[in-house]
């Protein structure tokens, strides 16, 4: 099974209750002991260390890398060693550089008439790529099984179920990417976007890093669970991700028979099925930049969510509130290309294909103190 199959199948089958079991709210012991995000600025200026002058930096590669490190730890229970070598992991190039091919696949087969060219067309992965992705997944995965670190994860349920035939050991090997990218790749791309919309907004930017400089008062009392709890920034979040929802494409559901629209959408299933049957998809990306749904859908404002009239309600990102809380804390943040329009320099192919860089300057409040 190649990356695109796998990733189809999450997207449509019983693997995406898997993901959602998974992923769905903070797991208890690492989470809250700290024993496994851990963001110190030694890691936040790793690229700013140049001839001991302020630079900019690339914040959105700095963040992928970060946050697959974290997924490493957190899935595979090591990290990926992206911040320790400054650069990218070759499994997680490999894996995003062929995601267009599953955008592609994806469509082709909607049209009967090419569908079968497709696979001539867009060959997947050749077989020397492909054989390396396979092995070094199934590796991954064979050594998170053979662990015993006693810790709650993300793969805790996963491997259990393996462990119990429930799930084959070679669908765990064959899905290990997918879950990467959806546990790391939707993160990275929320804190990017979350900090590029606060620094083009100076009144939501001053007002979340007071609230969390307010609150801690050293470094080392930023944890997961307090910073979840902070309104200003779960409001930041939240705002975030409906201005740039991380997984913006169509969601399919089945079709029960209705009129949409003053469309008739016949009855059928949405599983990647063809023979007349139907498919359904719902844009993230229209529903949550429509002002039948949000006032002023186009502007970031974080303030939506904390208004008297609407409930405020967890998320459930804490990867997202913890890096957030710790780099504001930390750090004085400055957009250096003034006319960066992130969104337009964006691209969407299932997920997004970022702007080439939203460099940022960095300058410390003079921390000092070292945490792991």
């Amino acid at each position: 099974m190649d990356i695109v199959t796998s990733f189809l199948q999450v997207l449509k089958g019983h693997w995406m209750e898997v993901l959602t079991s998974s992923f769905s709210g903070p797991v208890s012991g690492p989470f809250h002991a700290g024993t496994v995000f851990r963001v110190s600025p030694n890691e936040l200026s790793f690229s700013s260390r140049r001839d001991g002058q302020q630079r900019g930096i690339n914040i959105v590669e700095w963040l992928e890398m970060n946050s697959f490190d974290l997924l490493g730890e957190m899935a595979f229970g090591e990290s990926f060693g992206c911040i320790a070598s400054e650069k990218e992991h070759f499994w997680i190039g490999l894996i995003l550089s062929h995601l267009r091919e599953i955008v592609l696949v994806d469509n082709l087969r909607r049209f009967t008439l090419i569908a079968s060219a497709g696979s001539w067309l867009l060959p997947s992965l050749a077989m020397r790529v492909r054989a390396k992705h396979t092995r070094f997944s199934r590796e991954k995965v064979q050594r998170r099984l053979e662990s015993d670190t006693g810790r709650q994860d993300f793969f805790t349920d996963i491997a259990e179920k393996v462990k119990s035939g429930e799930i084959p050991l070679e669908e765990m090997t064959a899905h290990a990417s997918t879950l990467t990218i959806a546990g790391a790749e939707t993160t990275a791309t929320s804190l990017s976007a979350a900090i590029y919309y606060l620094l083009k907004t100076p009144t939501a930017l001053e007002r979340l890093t007071a609230e969390i400089r307010t609150r801690y008062q050293s470094y080392g009392e930023i944890n997961i669970a307090s910073a979840m709890q902070l309104p200003y920034l779960q409001a930041v979040i939240n705002e975030t991700t409906r201005v740039h929802p991380s997984g913006a494409h169509g969601h399919p559901r089945v079709s029960p028979g209705i009129q949409v629209d003053g469309k008739w959408v016949p009855q059928g299933v949405s599983a990647g099925l063809s023979g007349g049957q139907t498919e359904t998809y719902t844009s993230t990306w229209s529903v949550s930049h429509s002002a039948k749904y949000f006032a002023n859908p186009d502007e970031f404002r974080p303030e939506r969510w904390i208004e008297p009239r609407l409930h405020w309600r967890q998320r459930g990102q804490p990867a997202m509130s913890l890096v957030l809380a710790k780099i504001l804390y930390t750090y004085e943040l400055e957009l250096v290309d003034k006319d960066l329009d992130w969104e337009a320099e964006s691209r969407h192919w299932i997920m997004w294909w970022k702007a080439p860089s939203t460099p940022q300057e960095y300058g410390d409040r003079g921390w000092t103190e070292d945490v792991e």
